[in-house]
């Protein structure tokens, strides 16, 4: 198909611009983009929050080196990861948001 055949196929979907995207394009986008693993040195999370987190434990007795993943909670202000309401002592090296909770759908 020519791309000047588009305005027959999706007429509805024309703007001046272009080919619209869909509302449910844009939904895609941002729930891939919040269920992917951020990088901590690409950005930190903006609010005080829970995040699913890979964190670094280096273990010096033994050079040994564990990466695994945890729930903890970023606060801004401080700029630090905390677990259990103390400061997180092991490197955190990537972060993502955690999903929303489960619900029970209200029609059984």
């Amino acid at each position: 198909m020519r791309l000047i055949d588009a305005d027959k196929l999706f007429p509805d979907r024309i703007t001046e611009k272009g080919l619209a995207i869909s509302q449910s394009q844009i939904a895609n986008a941002e729930t891939i983009e919040s269920q992917r693993w951020i990088p901590c040195n690409e950005r930190l999370p903006k609010d005080y929050s829970s995040c699913l987190c890979t964190i670094r434990n280096h273990y010096t007795y033994d050079n040994h080196i564990e990466v695994y993943d945890h729930v903890v909670v970023y606060n801004p202000a401080e700029k630090e990861w905390l677990d259990e309401s103390s400061k997180l002592a092991f490197e955190v090296i990537a972060w993502m948001p955690l999903p929303e909770p489960y619900r029970e759908s209200e029609e059984v």
